[in-house]
């Protein structure tokens, strides 16, 4: 076999894996999203109609349903949602961040940058963040108290809730 034919041989075994893989990608994609449902509203509902908040299964494990949040602020609703924080004094869980670029060998002066940055006059971006973590656990105490909860703006915090089935073994 010459190299050309050899070449072309693999190449078209490496147009079929990727053809396979996104099939399988594509069915991933829609169990993921068959499983979100039965997780996320078919269980859930019968479970709540029928007031029931554990099911054992035959093989021992359970299935409980318990309230499910889910939250992240976007770049576009970024402000909305700090000036909210300030106002309503919950602004403890804003960090700040200062990131300065300094050229390669100045390793002296970030000592001396995180000393006297502004002495220094070394161009600097201030970013306020909140992490992940911090901001799901106020947005799920925000929501348990009716003061904060009332004045929420649920779609500048990206809040998404839900009922969700855990299963636990």
């Amino acid at each position: 076999m010459d190299s050309l034919t050899e070449i072309q041989q693999l190449g078209e075994t490496l147009s079929h894996h990727k053809e396979q893989l996104a099939i399988q990608e594509e069915n991933m994609a829609e169990t993921k999203e068959m499983i979100r449902i039965l997780e996320e509203v078919t269980i859930p509902q019968i479970m709540d109609e029928r007031n029931i908040d554990l099911v054992r299964l035959s093989d021992g494990s359970k299935i409980e349903v318990g309230d499910f949040i889910q939250t992240r602020i976007s770049a576009a609703n970024e402000a909305a949602a700090f000036d909210w924080l300030h106002e309503t004094n919950n602004d403890g869980i804003i960090k700040n961040e200062i990131k300065v670029s300094l050229d390669r060998g100045d390793d002296d002066r970030v000592t001396e940058a995180m000393q006297a940055l502004a002495a220094m006059n070394i161009d600097c971006q201030h970013k306020q963040t909140v992490h992940p973590s911090t901001l799901k656990a106020f947005i799920t105490e925000a929501l348990q108290n009716p003061d904060l909860a009332a004045t929420l703006p649920k779609e500048v915090f990206g809040v998404y809730e839900a009922r969700r089935v855990k299963f636990k073994s």
